[in-house]
């Protein structure tokens, strides 16, 4: 009745994922298609579900929850290791020619701003813990445009859209391999998970930006905190990066 497809066709991605289990709970099908780039069969299912933790980083014991499931139930757990989304998980039971049988479906929750196709506050918020989790040390840059709202009113607020998306692309491929969020309005903050010289990749970084046309003036403000020397929770390194970036703000200001 239900059987393994080991073609995937086209590699297609997908924000679900499917898994039946008969009334013994072994697994006799999975969905077919590329959940989070990643194809799942019978072979490799193990993998997905060492990876589902919850907020609190408890594994995602799937065996116990299926074992007085009666009625439908639903969870948020969320993905870590490398693959870290936040994904909703449905968990129900079916009759079929009078077996019965499970269903869980896997649901990605897409945090991303439609405006500039970043992740905001909650995927920052997973990464953040993830990121403790492994114990490395990282850094917290936190940047704000210069006299944003001058544009809105000099060449009006869809050209400033477009804009806030091109420098945050130009910032999204500029600071590869690290991660960058769009925080609120034309504010940013960046996981800076490796150490270089940061003072020559944000100078060339404000070039690229003054290369194009209509932004040869842009200029924005920073701050960094440092984990775990200048915080170890989210809103102290946010807090005290922010900090830093207004008294950059203010220094350029006394300047001018």
């Amino acid at each position: 009745m239900f059987d393994f497809i080991d073609e995937v066709p086209n590699n297609q991605n997908n924000n679900n994922l499917y898994i039946i289990r008969n009334k013994h709970r072994n697994v006799i099908f999975i969905s077919p298609m590329a959940f989070k780039n990643n194809i799942f069969n019978k072979g490799n299912i193990d993998e997905f579900y060492n990876n589902l933790y919850d907020q609190n980083h408890e594994s995602f014991d799937i065996l116990k929850e299926l074992i007085d499931l009666e009625e439908p139930k639903t969870n948020k757990y969320y993905f870590t290791k490398n693959a870290l989304l936040p994904v909703s998980c449905h968990l129900m039971t079916f009759q079929s020619n009078k077996s019965k049988f499970y269903l869980e479906h896997y649901y990605l929750i897409e945090d991303i701003d439609p405006l500039t196709g970043l992740p905001t506050r909650s995927t920052l918020k997973l990464n953040f813990e993830d990121q403790i989790q492994d114990n490395h040390k990282f850094a917290l840059m936190f940047i704000d445009f210069d006299n944003f709202e001058d544009y809105n009113q000099t060449i009006g607020y869809i050209k400033a859209d477009f804009i806030l998306q091109r420098v945050a692309q130009l910032m999204k491929s500029h600071f590869i391999p690290n991660e960058v969020y769009r925080y609120g309005g034309d504010e940013f903050i960046i996981l800076l998970k490796e150490e270089k010289d940061l003072t020559k990749i944000i100078k060339d970084f404000k070039e690229k930006i003054q290369k194009i046309q209509m932004l040869t003036d842009f200029d924005f403000s920073y701050g960094i905190a440092y984990f775990p020397n200048n915080g170890i929770k989210l809103p102290d390194l946010v807090s005290y990066a922010s900090e830093k970036m207004k008294m950059q703000k203010s220094n350029k200001k006394n300047k001018q």
